[in-house]
């Protein structure tokens, strides 16, 4: 599970929402704040481990990915030709989502205009194949930590 962290921390966010309020009636108590953990991390490991496959991106050459649904994160990291390849890798039956914040570059080649992000939204707007979401400030849930450090640090 190591590999999809960032999935598991979400789903394990979204399936806390949906813990029914009786069993978190003790709050207080650690037992009970360890075993709610501990059952949400085994079911979020049984979902990954059943149903999604990882796969770096130096093993996505001349794959075509047929009946599957393919998430593509943190997408503003990727070069122009690294996007491009992983795009077209696209097959009969599937779908992907691309996802990313062109403002959190990490990759010190890149910038807000030459990401695989931006590039490939740029080129696929108003092509029937893709539909190209925008979310804005208001539309992104975070911690008010994180906001708060986001804005420090714009």
């Amino acid at each position: 599970m190591v590999k999809a962290k960032p999935i598991a921390d979400n789903m394990r966010e979204i399936l806390r929402l949906t813990v029914p309020p009786e069993k978190l009636k003790d709050k207080g108590s650690m037992k009970n704040a360890s075993a709610c953990r501990d059952c949400l991390d085994r079911h979020v490991g049984e979902v990954l481990d059943s149903y999604f496959e990882y796969e770096s991106i130096i093993y996505m050459g001349g794959r075509s990915i047929s009946n599957s649904f393919i998430i593509l994160d943190e997408f503003q990291d990727t070069e122009r030709y690294q996007a491009r390849a992983l795009l077209s890798r696209i097959g009969n039956g599937s779908k992907i989502v691309v996802s990313g914040d062109p403002t959190q570059i990490t990759n010190p080649h890149l910038n807000r205009t030459s990401n695989g992000l931006s590039y490939s939204a740029s080129r696929l707007a108003g092509k029937p194949e893709a539909i190209i979401v925008t979310l804005n400030e208001n539309e992104i849930v975070r911690s008010a930590a994180a906001q708060a450090i986001a804005n420090y640090l714009k």
